[in-house]
């Protein structure tokens, strides 16, 4: 960044109070010469940002006293105090700014470089502003990549619209020219376009360290990549020694690929049906990940139904292991999380975990499951029933201290499931347990089998209509068996503790 500014100029030092004087000398003088410049009446209090707006948008001409005009406002814009920040202080401001995700580069980039002389001189001149390319803004992508000279860059593409003109040559092109130096590569687009890309990839990208591939919800067309993944150009022959974060949602790559390894991100999102990957494959890519810290996996994940999983599978250690997700829509979800928790028990001891799963049980209404393991106490969410193959999934998961039933109105055998839910869980380790549109007698029926013991707090929600006398029986009955009972804003001690 230029240092003009940075001394004495008509008398007055460049202290902190000096630039505050300075800048107040030259105001009446550029205010003064602004408004004789400007023919006619001006419908806004006179101000240096009149006078700037004067400058770019009446003048044309540039005569010896507008020339002045933005000599003078050039000193007053290097007397800013912003520009007593070290270079390097105002520089990384500029990169936030620039950089910010939840705005656009390309329109922030015009905006901080036509804020005055030296923010642009500041933009133009460093590199690493450039470096957040988005390939869909195609002129300013090809000034962005030549601005940035040979700085790693983050390459974009996510078409908003389809363009007349537009082909995969829009961004495959700048992706292989470029290869050598993109440390970021973040893609949104129909499979075909992903198939396209792959099928043709950079045999090397060196620097490259986070790899996204989005499907944009399109058809997930596996054969069709399957088939451009057999090309001796393609992404499966491609050497990508610094790739650590791995993201792919709507689309799937096979786990044998050398991109599975060394990873310490991996999330891979399905969106309509379960792709099972073989156990043995599962545990071998993340025995390849000994420092993975985060793992997502929707849809995705070790297939229980495989005739080898009967075999043993040695578990792999995960020791940075910090978040772990597992989602899954097949009927098989417990018994796939099951087996995944065998294959990384460090799951247990992850700062976060969040398990979810449907359990279906033939006629009754089908189940779904959500654990969660964060910051406060681990908890369970259970919906219309209850998998008895539950009880093995919560042996290798931190014991469930809060937990929760909901009941829709098609729900069948609702006392039974609550009944075998309660009777998985550890009750004296079980700080409140929930319920939501559940009777009042059927909670009454579950808890009435001795075998399941007292809960230390009830909380009914919401319950079907019942009269009175109703809520009242079941009230009287429900506190034989919990230490507190919170009925809507009733509050009701169990017996056992009343007396």
């Amino acid at each position: 960044m230029s240092d003009t500014g940075r001394g004495p100029f008509d008398g007055h030092e460049y202290s902190a109070s000096g630039h505050l004087c300075s800048q107040a000398v030259l105001e009446p003088r550029i205010i003064s010469l602004a408004s004789e410049l400007h023919h006619g009446p001006c419908d806004v209090p006179w101000t240096v940002s009149t006078a700037h707006r004067v400058l770019s948008t009446t003048l044309s001409t540039r005569r010896p006293a507008e020339l002045l005009l933005t000599r003078l406002l050039t000193q007053y814009n290097a007397l800013a105090p912003i520009n007593r920040l070290p270079p390097e202080l105002f520089f990384d401001i500029l990169f936030q700014l620039i950089n910010d995700p939840m705005a656009s580069s390309f329109r922030r980039t015009q905006l901080t470089s036509i804020v005055c002389v030296s923010w642009r001189q500041a933009v133009l001149s460093h590199p690493l502003l450039w470096t957040n390319i988005d390939l869909f803004q195609k002129r300013y992508a090809a000034l962005a990549l030549e601005r940035s000279h040979g700085a790693p860059i983050k390459l974009t593409f996510s078409p908003r619209n389809v363009r007349a003109g537009d082909t995969e040559e829009t961004y495959t092109n700048p992706i292989s020219e470029h290869a050598a130096r993109i440390a970021i590569l973040d893609l949104t687009q129909s499979c075909y376009s992903h198939a396209t890309l792959l099928g043709t990839f950079p045999p090397s990208l060196p620097l490259l360290h986070t790899l996204s591939l989005d499907a944009n919800n399109s058809h997930f067309d596996a054969a069709q990549l399957n088939s451009a993944l057999l090309r001796d150009t393609s992404i499966a022959h491609s050497a990508t020694p610094a790739l650590r974060k791995l993201e792919l949602e709507g689309l799937s790559l096979p786990w044998t690929l050398p991109l599975f390894r060394g990873l310490v991100y991996l999330h891979i999102k399905l969106r309509n049906e379960f792709t099972p990957t073989s156990p043995s494959t599962f545990r071998d890519v993340l025995a390849a990940c000994p420092d993975l810290e985060t793992l997502r996996l929707n849809n995705v994940g070790p297939d229980p139904a495989d005739p080898r999983v009967n075999t043993t599978v040695e578990p792999v250690s995960l020791p940075k292991l910090n978040y772990f997700q597992l989602e899954s829509s097949t009927p098989n979800a417990i018994a796939c999380a099951i087996l995944a928790l065998k294959i990384i028990p460090a799951v247990a001891s992850a700062k976060d975990a969040v398990i979810l799963g449907f359990m279906p049980n033939g006629r009754d209404s089908t189940g779904f499951l959500w654990y969660h393991l964060a910051i406060g106490p681990p908890t369970l969410r259970v919906s219309n029933a209850w998998d008895p193959n539950v009880r093995h999934l919560l042996r290798a998961l931190p014991t469930v201290r809060v937990a929760d039933f909901t009941s829709d109105h098609q729900a069948t055998s609702v006392a039974r499931h609550l009944r075998t839910m309660l009777a998985d869980l550890d009750v004296e380790q079980l700080e409140c347990f929930e319920t939501r549109n559940v009777p009042r007698g059927e909670i009454a029926e579950a808890l009435s089998d001795r075998d399941i013991g007292t809960l230390k707090k009830l909380r009914i929600a919401t319950v079907p209509h019942a009269t009175e006398q109703e809520r009242a029986g079941h009230l009287e009955l429900l506190t034989d068996f919990v230490e507190e009972l919170v009925d809507g804003n009733t509050v009701v001690k169990g017996r056992s503790v009343a007396s």
